[in-house]
């Protein structure tokens, strides 16, 4: 069996890295076209269901709080946490509970 020459090793290995070079690019190709449609392209759908209230309240002291638990919550330790608060009468019908939902 003849030794392979120079150039047939060199061909060999261009064709190699052009194989990997083309594997790097198609994995790397989701990654750079996240980046591109989120900093170019900028998507500007968006649902805001609520609305920042200005200027901040403070929670009462005396407001009954509850955990997912069910267990009583003071509003000091949530200092510092976004709430979302839903502001409806006491009875609870299906709007209530899909309103929850959402």
């Amino acid at each position: 069996m003849p030794a392979p020459s120079l150039a047939d090793a060199s061909r060999r290995t261009a064709h190699g890295r052009l194989k990997m070079l083309l594997v790097l690019l198609i994995c790397a190709a989701p990654v750079v076209a996240s980046y591109v449609t989120y900093f170019v392209i900028r998507p500007t759908g968006r649902t805001n269901y609520s609305e920042l209230v200005q200027p901040m309240k403070p929670l009462p002291d005396d407001l009954p709080l509850l955990n997912l638990k069910g267990e009583g919550v003071l509003p000091q330790t949530l200092r510092g946490q976004w709430l979302l608060i839903v502001v409806a009468g006491g009875a609870c019908d299906a709007e209530c509970e899909k309103n929850l939902w959402l």
